[in-house]
This record gives C-alpha cells, sequence and structure tokens, in this order.
C-alpha cells in the first residue's frame, strides 16, 4: 500500500496486523512525506510501475487515473462484496470515488474526509485576570464562534508575556510545497461564498472563483497572517501548525482534525502515563472552524467512546436553503455513528428539517 508518511498512515499499519492475522497476507508499505508525495506516486503510476497493489490517492487524480487505466473500476468489486455507497457521506463519493462525476461508476473507496478545526489554549483562556481584560476590550470570554471572534483573540495573545515566554496568537496554513495554502484559504472563502464556478454553467468562473465576498475572505486571510502569527510563518503546514501549538507558541492552532491525537504525544504525555485528567489534556480544548458573521452554520459534534463525529450545515442566514435553528441551538443527534451508518438516511434522521435536496450542505463530515 502507498500513501504519505503521517499518523493515520501509521495507523493502516496497525490495521493490516488484523487484516493478515485473517486472511493470511502479509502488507508492506511505501510512505513518502507529503511534499514528495505527488511526485513520487504519480511518476509510479505514469510509468505504470508494480509498487502500488492499493494507493491512497488525492481526489484530483481519480480523473485522469480512470481515464489512462492507472485505476481499476471497482463497481463489481463493491457489489461483490456489499459495499454501499449509501454508507458514505454523499459529497465524499462524488469528490473522491466517481468518474465522470454525479455518475454511479465508482474508481475508489473514501479514506478519509478533511475536517479543518481550531485548537486552543484553554489554561490561557480561563485565566481570571486574561478574562478580564479581553472582556473590558472586546466585551467577551467565550471561545470564538465568528473569525471576527477569532481575530480578535489572536490579537490579544499576539506578542503576550505568559508564564515568562513569549507568546503568539494563531498559527494557520501558509505553506507552498504542496497545498497547505490552499487548504488554509479556502477554508474562508467558503464561509464567504467562494464557488468553483457558475452552478448554471460548468468551467463559467468569472464573479464566482473572484467574486467580491471570496475577494473580502481572502484578505481576511491576509489579515491574520499579518497581524497574529509567529515571526517565520510563511511556511506551514500540518506539522509545524501542530509543533507551534505543542511547543506552547500561539493561543489558536488550525489544523485537520486527524492531527488531534499527535498533540498528546511526547515525552510530557508519557510521564503522566497518558491520565485523561492529566494536565496536558486539561490545557487543550478544540473549537468548530468558526463563521462568518451573518451566516448560519449549525454543528453536531459528539465523541462517543473512540469516534469523534461532526455535521456541518452552512447557509447564509435569510438565504435560500437555511436552516431551521431548533436543533441547531441544541445539537442533539440520536446516535454517534460509525463511518459507515453516516448514511443519507441516517443523517436525515438525526438532522430533522434535512431533506434530499439539502443534502449538498452537509460537509467536511465524520471521521472516526
Amino acid at each position: 500500500m502507498c500513501w504519505a508518511a503521517w499518523d493515520p498512515a501509521n495507523a493502516l499499519v496497525e490495521l493490516s496486523k488484523d487484516f493478515t492475522k485473517e486472511s493470511g497476507i502479509a502488507m508492506k508499505f511505501e510512505f513518502v512525506p507529503w511534499t514528495s508525495y505527488a511526485d513520487r506516486f504519480l511518476n509510479e503510476l505514469n510509468s505504470h510501475g508494480k509498487l502500488c497493489d492499493l494507493i491512497i490517492g488525492d481526489s484530483q487524480w481519480i480523473g485522469g487515473s480512470a481515464e489512462n487505466g492507472h485505476y481499476v473500476k471497482l463497481n463489481d468489486f463493491f457489489q461483490k462484496n456489499g459495499i454501499s455507497m449509501d454508507d458514505f457521506l454523499p459529497a465524499t463519493v462524488v469528490g473522491y470515488s466517481e468518474w465522470p462525476k454525479n455518475t454511479p461508476n465508482y474508481w475508489a473507496l473514501p479514506a478519509m474526509g478533511d475536517v479543518v478545526g481550531w485548537t486552543y489554549r484553554k489554561d490561557w483562556f480561563s485565566r481570571p485576570e486574561l478574562q478580564k481584560e479581553f472582556k473590558a476590550k472586546y466585551g467577551g470570554t467565550s471561545p470564538a464562534s465568528t473569525y471576527d471572534q477569532l481575530k480578535q483573540i489572536a490579537e490579544f495573545f499576539q506578542g503576550r508575556e505568559i508564564d515568562g515566554k513569549k507568546v503568539y496568537g494563531a498559527s494557520i496554513y501558509t505553506e507552498r510545497g504542496s497545498e497547505g495554502i490552499t487548504m488554509g484559504v479556502t477554508n474562508v472563502l467558503y464561509d464567504w461564498g467562494f464557488e468553483y464556478q457558475n452552478p448554471k454553467k460548468p468551467y463559467d468562473m468569472q464573479g464566482f472563483v473572484n467574486s467580491p465576498d471570496a475577494v473580502k475572505g481572502l484578505e481576511f486571510y491576509k489579515e491574520l497572517y499579518k497581524c497574529c502569527t509567529p515571526p517565520g510563518a510563511s511556511n506551514v503546514y500540518m506539522g509545524e501548525s501542530a509543533d507551534a501549538f505543542k511547543s506552547g507558541q500561539v493561543a489558536l492552532h488550525m489544523n485537520f482534525a486527524f492531527t488531534w491525537p499527535g498533540l498528546y504525544k511526547g515525552p510530557e504525555r508519557r510521564r503522566r502515563q497518558d491520565s485523561a485528567s492529566s494536565p496536558i489534556r486539561r490545557r487543550r480544548s478544540i473549537l468548530p472552524q468558526p463563521r462568518r458573521a451573518g451566516h448560519l452554520r449549525g454543528f453536531l459534534f459528539r465523541p462517543s467512546g473512540g469516534c469523534l463525529q461532526v455535521h456541518q450545515v452552512v447557509r447564509e442566514a435569510g438565504g435560500p436553503g437555511q436552516v431551521a435553528g431548533s436543533w441547531a441551538a441544541s445539537p442533539a443527534p440520536s446516535r454517534c455513528s460509525t463511518i459507515r451508518a453516516s448514511s443519507r438516511a441516517a443523517l436525515r434522521q438525526d438532522l430533522p428539517g434535512i431533506d434530499g435536496d439539502r443534502e449538498g450542505l452537509l460537509g467536511r463530515a465524520v471521521l472516526c
């Protein structure tokens, strides 16, 4: 199996041991750093190499790999083995499995949905003297629910001295060697109304990609970078952002949810024997992705055992597809399902008022 070298790949190595025990088939792995990932494996595909029996590729590879014979069409395999695409979120099926898009032709199985969230230093936020100062300046002390509030918090901590150490506001994605800057900026652009194209005219991008609101979103991201990041933060992605947070440099950090377990790694955790009540756990907490002021965003965010489930619904307040606030104001899904149980039907059951026409509102969704 071929993939990038990171924590989720290490988890696959552990899972493969059960597979080998049941099947008698030994697994071999080829993991490379993210900065070399695309070049390494696209070269392997284009040269028709024999290294990868299985590959976890990027979603944008599906079209070319299907057209050029690099990927095997999996419809018959799925049918034979009882694998149903109804068991996966619709957005992940379209984005990660289908070619041509919006047709029942499947070339891959969704492996991981990208969920971006913010972790923050709960111990800093809870200090009475800092809460008092922040409230006097901004009028509130709760963790951010809007981008404006997030920027206020980042500005508040930027350059502040805490426990004798100079700290900074936020760590955000800025890396340019692969996809880092894109992953960071688009998370903000979407909330400002960015669209890839005219929904009524494919490939008509003028006025959508560069709409006035999308430009405002880009300007906000630039302002956050300029005002509130540590020195030398111009080439940051997952690893660097996590390191800045773990080392106590920043009050907030942006990162994919699958990096969160890594925040508890290291000598300090081993010394405390992974105690659920240890100070290292109490120092950190998690925010869902903030919203743009004037937008309605409902979150269902519920841990259960080893499962963390996040459902997100977004529409501009008062605009088409606005979701009534009944469940959003008091999120209480009936259960924390596993990935395979998170079907269209299950989502509709857990989110009253979300019908088939609104399934496109659900995004950045489930991880276990």
